[in-house]
């Protein structure tokens, strides 16, 4: 397993806006965010366990909480073997990955609840990037979000838009420079979550 480096991830969910809304918000703010990489399809198969312990830590409020997925890029309907299974762990705001081999899926280490995981939700949405004039913030876009269960029978479509700030903890002093000029406040967004309340309710 790979660890990522710490960083805190910001959203905030714009029931109202378009993507377009929110790219010119972006592109100009003062701390000179530029595109970086082309926009693309992202799609995530969550898993859960018979509880859905990752859920209601969710729902709960727990600070210290996981989410296993295997995601992947474009509109292929599914993953391939060559995709990652990912572990996200989160404390607070802060949050990193870990990957892990799909073929590893059924060892019980890697999931965040004791019994066996099994798939529960996918989501797929449309993402821009951005990165500021020093390389340390990155905003992401995502449009057009889809939820629907593992095998793409019922589909849930959400009218709004998540815009995330990403940046390092030690970045963290000057992070209030960019979000007091967004037009909504930062708070706490999970698709995950809200996919498993559009299906399962």
């Amino acid at each position: 397993m790979k660890q990522k480096d710490l960083r805190y991830e910001r959203k905030i969910y714009y029931p109202y806006s378009s993507k377009y809304e929110l790219e010119y918000l972006v592109k100009s703010h003062l701390y000179g965010f530029k595109e970086i990489y082309y926009e693309r399809q992202v799609n995530s198969l969550y898993f859960d366990s018979e509880e859905y312990c990752s859920f209601r830590d969710n729902a709960d409020g727990n600070p210290n909480r996981a989410k296993v997925r295997i995601r992947w890029y474009g509109d292929n309907i599914t993953y391939n073997l060559n995709d990652s299974l990912e572990i996200k762990t989160k404390k607070g705001f802060i949050g990193y990955k870990i990957k892990e081999a799909i073929e590893n899926m059924g060892d019980k280490k890697v999931g965040v609840c004791p019994n066996d995981l099994k798939p529960v939700l996918k989501v797929s949405y449309d993402r821009m990037y951005f990165s500021s004039f020093d390389k340390k913030f990155r905003f992401t876009i995502d449009s057009d979000v889809r939820y629907s269960n593992p095998d793409n029978s019922v589909e849930y479509k959400d009218s709004g838009c998540v815009l995330e700030l990403k940046y390092n903890v030690e970045n963290e002093d000057t992070a209030y420079i960019i979000t007091n000029k967004l037009t909504y406040r930062v708070g706490k967004h999970s698709k995950y979550a809200r996919g498993i309340l559009f299906l399962y309710g």
